[in-house]
């Protein structure tokens, strides 16, 4: 058996290999933690829209429903909300115009710096004249 007498330290190969191995540990928690604040940001962005979503789907239903026109939607298209700007656009088509059948579609786009987050949101109605 082979004993190291008079040597109280580490070799340079052995503390490059554990500075390598922290390294890769960091960078791999720091990637972890900004993927899981994009997915929260991305989350927190739903769940602010999906009410206000649900609602222009309604409100885009009940006019094809009664007009079969988009006519009296409000149709800006951008708004503000928890001080992040976000652009709409709403948009439908007839499937089947002999029996009135429309499709709506409802797509959100909200930028905040360079990130970018998109949202959809379909429903299907039915003009009976």
């Amino acid at each position: 058996m082979m004993s190291r007498t008079g040597s109280n330290g580490f070799t340079l190969v052995e503390v490059m290999v554990a500075t390598s191995v922290l390294v890769m540990g960091v960078v791999m928690v720091y990637e972890i933690f900004f993927k899981s604040l994009d997915y929260y940001g991305f989350y927190a962005d739903y769940l602010n829209l999906s009410g206000w979503m649900s609602e222009k789907i309604w409100e885009a239903e009940d006019c094809i429903a009664k007009t079969g026109a988009l006519s009296s939607v409000d149709n800006r298209p951008e708004f503000k909300s928890a001080s992040k700007n976000f652009e709409w656009d709403l948009s439908y088509w007839a499937i089947n115009e002999e029996q009135g059948l429309y499709v709506v579609n409802l797509k959100v786009l909200a930028k905040q710096g360079v990130r970018k987050s998109r949202f959809f949101k379909s429903a299907y109605v039915v003009y009976k004249p």
